[in-house]
């Protein structure tokens, strides 16, 4: 009978807590990444900056193919104090996000200067320490935003991105 009752107490929706994402004093806030990513212009680097006290990270990136701009939303998450990871147990802070930006696409020979809106959902792992490696990856859909109409303009087409990067 006690058994229950300690159990219940630990599942009970009240004693969750809904606990915002973003980094904690000594965590990486800044990183600088490389890989294939439409928020990249396609294969390329770019910039992602947390905002302190706040679950929003925005970034910037770019390729000889295109520019790109995005802010991502972190998404809360219900856990129960007493199954918090341990910053020892963990080397990383995953945090799962939604993400919203604009893809810029420069003339390129016949093709008219275009752009893109870009929804996504992913998940990003920070470094725990002040100083790693920072791993991202989203999925999503690209939808015509401006430029010359073409075929696919109607159509949502596949966003993604799979970034590999260095936080600090």
């Amino acid at each position: 009978m006690l058994g229950v009752v300690l159990l219940t107490g630990l599942w009970s929706p009240a004693a969750a807590q809904l606990l915002w994402p973003g980094p904690q004093p000594g965590e990486a806030t800044r990183a600088v990444t490389f890989g294939f990513a439409m928020n990249h212009g396609g294969v390329g680097i770019g910039y992602n900056q947390a905002i302190p006290h706040t679950p929003f990270v925005i970034g910037v990136g770019g390729s000889p193919f295109g520019y790109a701009a995005h802010v991502d939303l972190g998404l809360p998450q219900f856990r129960h104090p007493a199954f918090l990871p341990s910053a020892e147990a963990d080397e990383g802070r995953e945090e799962k996000y939604v993400s919203a930006g604009l893809l810029a696409l420069p003339r390129h020979q016949q093709y008219a200067p275009a752009g893109y809106w870009l929804f996504e959902f992913g998940l990003r792992d920070w470094p725990r320490g002040r100083r790693g490696l920072y791993l991202d990856g989203a999925l999503g859909v690209m939808r015509w935003a401006y430029g010359d109409r073409d075929a696919f303009s109607s159509l949502p087409l596949p966003s993604f991105r799979f970034l590999v990067g260095f936080a600090f």
